[in-house]
């Protein structure tokens, strides 16, 4: 099953579609095949339990199955909550309530355990019609998982969002090739990091970026800290 995912607008979203379209070799997000995304699950969930990268994931994704200390399963129940979001994917229709992309209705309500700057289910007030949580439909939530693969730790962590996909997919890949190196040699370190600590840095990081996406006209990027 194939046109499930679409480009929103929602920086998580979209930043989590960019990394499945690098790491599957995909050119648009309406190509990528569900059995696909769960080919990802293993290494995502590989990746997301290394000590490095665990505890990135507290600033993430807080109390959730890979951070509350009362899951000794981290590995596994996460991958369980994984196949049960790919369960509830169904293809992009004209319409919906989903607040990232608005083509399909939420089957349930997610607070920040699953959603970056989301609030908790304690704070009703937070949400719409005082509901439990944010409404989004699985898809988007499935998608939001994979956006820490392209976080860059700059002293917080910064998610990238761009007017044009090209930038985002180029800035994946050097995320991916960062990855790979520690999957090759075994060294963790977390998510793409070239040893900024201040996020002032981050004006310097994106002047320099100009140069390498000079060919691409009218760019405008924003970044957001997690």
């Amino acid at each position: 099953m194939n046109n499930i995912f679409t480009y929103t607008g929602n920086p998580f979203v979209d930043a989590g579609i960019t990394a499945m379209l690098v790491w599957l070799d995909k050119g648009k997000p309406e190509e990528i095949e569900d059995y696909e995304v769960k080919s990802l699950f293993s290494e995502l969930t590989d990746l997301y339990v290394q000590k490095s990268w665990n505890k990135m994931m507290y600033s993430v994704f807080p109390n959730s199955k890979l951070t509350n200390p009362s899951v000794k399963d981290k590995k596994g129940e996460y991958d369980k909550l994984l196949n049960e979001l790919l369960s509830e994917v169904v293809t992009l229709d004209s319409h919906g309530n989903c607040i990232a992309c608005g083509k399909r209705d939420s089957k349930r309500y997610f607070t920040k355990t699953q959603v970056p700057l989301t609030g908790t289910s304690d704070f009703i007030n937070f949400f719409s019609y005082g509901n439990g949580g944010a409404d989004y439909c699985s898809a988007c939530a499935l998608a939001i998982q994979f956006s820490p693969l392209v976080f860059y730790k700059c002293g917080n962590l910064v998610c990238l969002q761009s007017n044009n996909k090209e930038v985002e997919k180029i800035y994946a890949k050097k995320c991916k090739s960062f990855i790979d190196v520690q999957k090759a040699t075994k060294e963790y370190t977390g998510c793409n990091d070239e040893g900024y600590t201040n996020p002032v840095s981050l004006t310097k990081i994106w002047s320099r970026a100009k140069s390498v996406y000079a060919h691409l006209p009218h760019v405008t990027a924003s970044l957001f800290t997690v």
